[in-house]
């Protein structure tokens, strides 16, 4: 499967974002940020790293933050591929949070106007104490890594990506 990283794509699909609630927010105030172009690079762990410490050094001066999340997906390289997921691609979700018990995020789904909520496989959610200093002082000190199949069809066109924290913070929208 080719990585297709993406600005959010407001008339489309998903692409990739950053999202996050500062201190000062108003209850349900979220900003965001946009976060490359469309490109057909593999993830990798070393990428997200980068993006993150790119993202904390943004926002050193705000932090620290409540809570952070970012996300990528993998679109089907072909129509092949397309097939064997059956109409699905991967979604990676890196969330940080300055309370533990916030991680990891559930009841990830996608929310299609006049429709409702299309709820995401789970694939794997792996906790952690972030060790990067910048990124735990910015983003928060807990992080959660969590990767998702999600469904590529015309009606997912457009939708928001959803999430809600373990506590404090529901309909978190992503992008």
């Amino acid at each position: 499967m080719k990585f297709q990283s993406s600005s959010m794509v407001i008339a489309g699909l998903f692409g990739a974002g950053i999202f996050f609630a500062a201190p000062e927010a108003q209850e349900g105030g979220i900003h965001g940020i946009k976060v490359g172009e469309l490109s057909y690079e593999k993830l990798s762990a070393l990428k997200i790293q980068e993006r993150l410490i790119a993202t904390a050094e943004q926002f050193k001066e705000i932090g620290p933050l409540e809570r952070a999340s970012h996300y990528d997906i993998a679109y089907p390289a072909n129509s092949e591929e397309y097939k064997a997921m059956e109409g699905s691609g991967i979604l990676w979700v890196t969330s940080h949070s300055q309370i533990q018990e916030e991680l990891p995020l559930t009841n990830m789904r996608i929310w299609i106007d006049g429709i409702g909520n299309l709820t995401t496989g789970t694939i794997l959610v792996v906790t952690t104490i972030e060790e990067d200093e910048l990124l735990s002082s910015v983003l928060g000190k807990y992080r959660s890594d969590a990767v998702y199949i999600v469904p590529f069809f015309k009606e997912v066109a457009g939708a928001t990506l959803v999430a809600d924290y373990s506590m404090n913070r529901t309909d978190f929208v992503l992008g």
